[in-house]
């Protein structure tokens, strides 16, 4: 199936399940059919299971790693499969975040399923958004190709170097396949052994710094600064707050930055670990000036280091700016694509 027609067709039943108790029949996407033809079964296909399906589904060995008492705290394993086919054919939707939170998960969910393969082929593609994002909300930057420029294709590289006055963020993108057993785990030796992605994000950043202070005429206009923040942005939510959180998941002895003297350079409580939706709002508060980045970053980095003030994600904070969220560039483009498609699609219907 095409991402696009994916995308549309999500649209179009999120739009009818605002508008209907929650049901709809197959039938209702026919006016659809003459542009989107057989996508729109494997679309229904991809988010809906019957019952006995279900319950296959909920027997499987990933399933019953992940259900029980974690869905007490956690969206249920339903997520996965949005949409419940019934045997009069219509087609039931559990709840409309679970639905919601479905859909944002579902592709990651889907192909996850293929490993490696998937984090592979998928990793360039997700960097690829991350800087393009940041290009949309106008920051000023030093790209990973003039990084290797300065200091060679052997060296170490991030995504992008923002610099401004007084201090400079670093910003790192991360896509793994962060399984939720991951995420539910209670075990620090595994909370170590699958966040290698983390601490490698943050490692690797350190090398930067320590190289733009070893050769300050690398990059004009971007001076080394003993202030540095650093943005790790991921795939998905791993309810993981910054490098003071993840440390304290660690075993004792292990640390989220491995040589002397690292966190001079960047202080644990100056590392973020932000999902890409929350950074994508990030990115449209910068885009629409309704924040600062330094500044906003060392409010968070200060209150992350009081309990009465520390807030578990970075749209906590930002929900002090905002009363209604600046939506990115990119995402208010791709949004109003869709919606052209469903359109032109329902008047060439009509005109038939």
């Amino acid at each position: 199936m095409e991402p696009a027609d994916f995308a549309d067709l999500g649209l179009a039943l999120h739009g009818a399940f605002l508008d209907q108790p929650l049901s709809v029949r197959r039938e209702w996407f026919s006016p659809l059919r003459g542009a989107y033809g057989s996508a729109i079964d494997r679309f229904l296909d991809s988010v809906s299971r019957d019952l006995l399906a279900l319950r296959a589904e909920l027997q499987s060995d990933q399933a019953l790693k992940n259900r029980g008492r974690h869905e007490l705290v956690e969206f249920p394993y339903l997520k996965r499969f949005p949409i419940v086919r019934l045997r009069d054919g219509s087609l039931k939707c559990w709840h409309p975040t679970v639905f919601v939170r479905g859909m944002e998960e579902i592709v990651h969910l889907r192909l996850g399923a293929h490993g490696a393969n998937y984090s592979e082929q998928f990793s360039k593609l997700f960097e690829q958004y991350v800087v393009e994002l940041l290009t949309q909300a106008r920051c000023r930057m030093v790209t990973e190709a003039q990084q290797w420029e300065a200091f060679g294709r052997a060296s170490a590289a991030v995504e992008a170097i923002l610099p401004f006055d007084g201090c400079t963020v670093f910003v790192e993108a991360k896509l793994g396949l962060f399984g939720e057993e991951v995420l539910h785990t209670d075990s620090e030796e595994a909370v170590h052994a699958k966040t290698k992605a983390l601490r490698e994000a943050a490692r690797k950043a350190v090398k930067v710094i320590d190289a733009m202070a070893r050769t300050p005429e690398a990059f004009i206009g971007c001076p080394a600064t003993s202030e540095n923040f650093l943005l790790v942005v991921t795939n998905r939510e791993l309810y993981v707050r910054g490098g003071e959180q993840l440390e304290r998941l660690y075993p004792d002895g292990q640390h989220v930055l491995d040589t002397p003297g690292a966190e001079k350079l960047v202080p644990l409580s100056n590392i973020f670990y932000v999902a890409i939706d929350e950074f994508e709002r990030l990115m449209g508060c910068v885009e629409a000036d309704t924040i600062r980045l330094p500044e906003f970053l060392r409010q968070v980095s200060r209150s992350n280091g009081s309990p009465e003030k520390a807030k578990q994600f970075l749209t906590d904070y930002l929900r002090e700016y905002v009363e209604r969220w600046p939506v990115p560039h990119l995402l208010r483009d791709a949004r109003r694509s869709s919606e052209e498609r469903l359109t032109e699609a329902l008047r060439r219907q009509g005109s038939k």
